[in-house]
């Protein structure tokens, strides 16, 4: 799940705009990724700002699990 300026990605599947109770299906993938080894993982992100394009966009992103994680604030710039 995801969310950006008012859409949610849900399921890695669907987009949704709860205040219009609009949704789209996403098409599949143009290419296919074969299961994922031990350690490698996706993520679903969108990217929406209706201030510069009415329309939003949804990445796939693979990474490899190192086992450390930490949270950080990004400073404002």
């Amino acid at each position: 799940m995801g969310h950006c300026n008012g859409l949610l990605l849900l399921f890695s599947l669907l987009v949704v705009n709860p205040a219009t109770r609009r949704w789209v299906s996403l098409p599949l993938l143009p290419c296919h990724f074969p299961e994922l080894e031990f350690g490698f993982f996706d993520k679903e992100c969108i990217v929406f700002d209706p201030t510069i394009s009415p329309h939003y966009e949804v990445f796939k992103i693979l990474f490899v699990n190192t086992g450390r994680y930490s949270v950080e604030r990004w400073i404002p710039s």
